[in-house]
C-alpha cells in the first residue's frame, strides 16, 4: 500500500497539534478524533522538503493515516482504500443500499451521533463496518439478512485478497502486498 503515508505518533496531543487543522479542512470538525486520515493534497501547504512534520513524503504517497495506537490503524487504512479504490466504493454503496431500511436508519443515526458530516457517512460506515470487532453490535442492527451477509463476506474477501487486511492489522502490514 505504497499510496499511504503512515504517521505513527507517540501521543494524541502531539498528533492533534500537528494535524487537527489539516483534518478539519478535509472533513470538518470532529470532536472525538483519536486518529486521522486525509488525502495528501489537503496538506500540500504543510509539506516542506518532501516531509510532513518530519515524516518523509514519497512520490507514491496520496493519502495520510495518522494514529497513536495500532488498534486504530485498520480503520484509518480503510478510509485510504475507500478513497483510492473505485470498485471498493461501489461495493460499499451496494452493501449500504442492500441494508434494510431499519439498518440504514441505524447507520445514519450512529453517524449523526458521532458528529460526522453527512458527506462522510458512507466512508465512515465502511471503516467502522470492517474494523470493529462486532459491527452488528456497533450499529445496533437487530439482524442482517442473507443478501447483506453475502455482501459483507464478499467485501471482507476483497479486502483480504487485494490489501491483506485482516482483523489484526498492524503498522508493518502497510509494507506488504
Amino acid at each position: 500500500m505504497d499510496f499511504i503515508l503512515p504517521m505513527r505518533f507517540d501521543s494524541i496531543s502531539t498528533m492533534r497539534d500537528k494535524l487537527e487543522k489539516i483534518a478539519s479542512k478535509y472533513e470538518g470538525d470532529v470532536s472525538h478524533r483519536i486518529a486521522y486520515n486525509f488525502p495528501l493534497k489537503i496538506a500540500k501547504g504543510s509539506i516542506k522538503k518532501n516531509s510532513l512534520f518530519n515524516f518523509p513524503v514519497l512520490k507514491t504517497h496520496e493519502y495520510c493515516v495518522a494514529y497513536v495506537c495500532d488498534d486504530d490503524l485498520k480503520h484509518e487504512v480503510l478510509h485510504a482504500i475507500y478513497y483510492k479504490n473505485e470498485m471498493y466504493r461501489k461495493m460499499i454503496h451496494k452493501l449500504f443500499i442492500q441494508l434494510s431500511d431499519t439498518n440504514q436508519e441505524r447507520v445514519n443515526k450512529t453517524m449523526s451521533e458521532l458528529g460526522y458530516d453527512k458527506a462522510f457517512w458512507l466512508d465512515e460506515f465502511q471503516a467502522y463496518m470492517f474494523s470493529e470487532e462486532n459491527p452488528i453490535k456497533f450499529f445496533k442492527f437487530k439482524k442482517i439478512d442473507k443478501t447483506e451477509s453475502k455482501s459483507i463476506l464478499n467485501i471482507t474477501h476483497f479486502l483480504n485478497e487485494q490489501y491483506n487486511i485482516s482483523q489484526k492489522f498492524k503498522h508493518q502490514d502497510l509494507h506488504r502486498k
